[in-house]
């Protein structure tokens, strides 16, 4: 039996290989494309939630095809730039309450997919400049009352709604809520 004692030559070989399976790692960790430091396209990078460090002067910001089940307050808190996000999703997707909070120039907010949506009373309440809401995925599961009652600037709204929603909050109320003389399309 031959036992090998460390030696600088040893050392070395061993920090080379921890520096390269570091570089490796690091290299395939999923990362966002950015162009002109205004547009983040973030699609297909198996992604579970949110990156972080993203530039602050994010305008546009593309989540699709990915894995993330829930929105957190904390998500989007330095991206007070963010004019319109979009999401793909194809698992179910539920949105906390205070997510969208300090997004003042959020003006579209898209969600696709075949997922299931579920969010707070409050989720959107933050969303003052919003004009578009689209939800057209597979449906929503359960909507708030008033949950749009603070979108003055909607002007398009488009969720798909399940019977046992729509028994519950008729086309009436949803419209009533969303402030009727800004809101000009509706798509149920």
């Amino acid at each position: 039996m031959m036992i090998v004692m460390p030696n600088r030559s040893t050392d070395f070989v061993v920090c080379i290989f921890i520096f390269l399976a570091c570089c490796y790692i690091s290299a395939s960790v999923p990362s966002c494309k950015v162009y002109q430091s205004t547009h983040v396209d973030c699609t297909y990078r198996d992604l579970t939630s949110v990156p972080r460090h993203l530039p602050s002067s994010t305008t546009h910001l593309d989540l699709s095809y990915n894995h993330i089940a829930n929105l957190l307050p904390r998500d989007f808190e330095n991206l007070h730039s963010l004019e319109e996000l979009t999401m793909w999703i194809a698992d179910d997707l539920h949105i906390d309450s205070g997510t969208f909070v300090g997004l003042q120039r959020l003006r579209l907010l898209r969600f696709l997919g075949n997922g299931y949506l579920t969010f707070g009373k409050e989720t959107f309440k933050h969303l003052s400049s919003l004009q578009t809401l689209e939800s057209p995925i597979k449906s929503v599961t359960y909507m708030p009352e008033y949950v749009f009652s603070n979108l003055t600037n909607l002007s398009k709204l488009s969720i798909r709604v399940p019977a046992q929603v729509r028994a519950d909050y008729t086309l009436l109320t949803i419209v009533t809520v969303a402030r009727p003389a800004i809101l000009r399309r509706i798509l149920l």
